[in-house]
């Protein structure tokens, strides 16, 4: 075989190579930049997850277990509870779009336990005027039974509180004696819910070119 000919070869193999190279590299660069972006979401939406139910926790503490001498302390943190809600609904959304359904059901679930716990504070405000214990004693018990079934929801066990202790407004120091474990099984579906996402595959929102 001549060199020419050899010559030509060798050039139109290299020619094909780097037509190759031209289409696998940027393949390869946008895959790797897809996945570093599907990571940075996320890292945000683990931050977002994690700030509310820490806020939310934190206020409970200091309004439900702290006592008088801690309501300014409370004020302090700034919780609101609408600002709140806006918060866990934007998460949700981010979930909504970027993963499976599964994962925004169980977040949906787990702030329903949460706002249960909140409104479980503020029972006895929203029952100022009410005379009748028993009524008390209902509301507060119907608050801790959806805590309790989202908890259970989502894998807590929550079988080691006495729970009809604290609906009874005669045994006022059940919650704060009991606060260390409430807040234990309250805190405990996060870890879950956050290694569920960052195992779980997202997906591209519709009309995105993103493809994770």
């Amino acid at each position: 075989m001549s060199a020419p000919v050899i010559t030509g070869i060798v050039f139109a193999g290299l020619t094909a190579l780097g037509a190759v190279s031209a289409l696998i590299v940027p393949l390869v660069a946008n895959r790797r930049d897809d996945r570093r972006r599907a990571l940075d979401l996320k890292d945000q939406i683990s931050s977002d997850m994690t700030t509310q139910v820490v806020d939310l926790i934190r206020f409970v503490q200091f309004t439900s277990v702290g006592g008088d001498e801690h309501r300014e302390g409370a004020d302090a943190l700034n919780f609101r509870i609408a600002e709140w809600e806006q918060r866990i609904s934007a998460v949700w959304t981010k979930l909504s779009v970027h993963f499976s359904e599964g994962l925004a059901a169980d977040w949906r679930t787990y702030t329903d336990a949460l706002r249960s716990l909140y409104e479980l504070t503020w029972v006895g405000t929203k029952l100022d005027g009410v005379n009748d214990q028993n009524e008390f004693s209902a509301e507060r018990m119907r608050l801790i039974d959806r805590f309790q079934y989202g908890l259970q929801r989502l894998g807590v066990d929550v079988s080691s509180v006495s729970w009809g202790d604290l609906a009874d407004v005669a045994n006022t120091n059940a919650y704060m004696k009991r606060w260390v474990e409430i807040r234990a099984m309250a805190e405990a579906p996060l870890p879950i819910l956050l290694s569920n996402m960052m195992k779980a595959r997202t997906e591209a929102p519709k009309g995105s070119s993103w493809r994770p």
